[in-house]
Formats: C-alpha cells, structure tokens, sequence
C-alpha cells in the first residue's frame, strides 16, 4: 500500500508533527510512505495538520474519499491504514 503524507503549513503546531508520523510508519513498516504529490494516486493520504484548525482537511483536492485528517497526536494515534 502507498500512502501519500501532506503536511500543513505549520503556523501554529501543536504538537511534533514529524515525530508523530514516524509512529505511523512503524506500525506499518509494510507500507510506502512518501510525500504527497497531487498529481499521483495513493491507496491513502495522511493530512498531517498541526492543530485541531485541520486546515488541510478543508481543501477539496485533498480531501477525498481516500484521506485520513488528523490535528493533534491523539489522532494521529488512532490513525488506521
């Protein structure tokens, strides 16, 4: 499975953002991970935004059927792939 990662801008983080997905890839040591590119199609798409604003979730050409958004670590924790 490939999995696109897109970050926010990063204006006001929350948390470790980086640290975060880090946990993500090591539960799924079997999947690609690699920076979200618009124009390539992903089996999923982590929307990595730093606070609970989760800009990134409100943009229509990321946010589809096959994305996941997260705001603060706790999501990111419940993050299923």
């Amino acid at each position: 499975m490939t999995v696109g990662v897109k970050y926010c801008g990063g204006c006001n983080p929350k948390y470790e953002r980086g640290a975060e997905v880090n946990k993500i890839k090591e539960r799924y040591p079997d999947y690609k991970f690699e920076g979200f590119d618009l124009n390539k199609k992903y089996d999923k798409v982590l929307l990595i935004c730093g606070c609970e604003r989760v800009c990134l979730g409100f943009r229509p050409e990321l946010a589809k059927e096959n994305s996941i958004v997260v705001g603060s670590a706790d999501d990111c924790e419940k993050v299923k792939l």
